[in-house]
């Protein structure tokens, strides 16, 4: 989150350095102390901005192309759909299917549900310990 308000920081930092510079370089006198704001030629400016405009065009055409791919391909071919599911339903399905919660880890992680079960009648011995000592 940090990176993302120096950038801006930083990008605004820019944009008001290059609006000065810009401003300061238009603004001096140039042959015959008159100011010639737009006289037709092209120099340093022109040029970054033509560089700067085709940057923009580059980002958004390709991007274009890119989001109008994939939207065909999530549209038309079946590959590439992604498959809707109730969530309600699939869990009420495998509340009926399963038994037993545990049942899968006790095919997969024998070891770890025995450690976890001596240790389940470990704390069950000791509630009822407890209990037989409350009463």
């Amino acid at each position: 989150m940090v990176f993302r308000v120096n950038f801006v920081a930083f990008w605004i930092l820019c944009n008001s350095t290059f609006a000065l510079v810009t401003e300061n370089y238009l603004s001096l006198p140039s042959k015959g102390n008159t100011k010639a704001i737009n006289d037709g030629s092209i120099g340093f400016l022109e040029v970054f901005a033509l560089y700067l405009a085709a940057l923009v065009v580059y980002r958004v055409f390709f991007g274009f192309i890119h989001i109008l791919k994939f939207k065909t391909l999530a549209n038309c071919l079946k590959k590439y759909k992604t498959p809707k599911f109730d969530l309600h339903d699939e869990v009420r399905r495998l509340r009926q299917e399963t038994v037993d919660w545990n049942e899968s880890l006790l095919d997969e992680n024998e070891a770890d549900m025995t450690i976890l079960g001596t240790q389940n009648k470990h704390m069950v011995a000791t509630e009822e310990q407890q209990d037989d000592t409350l009463l």
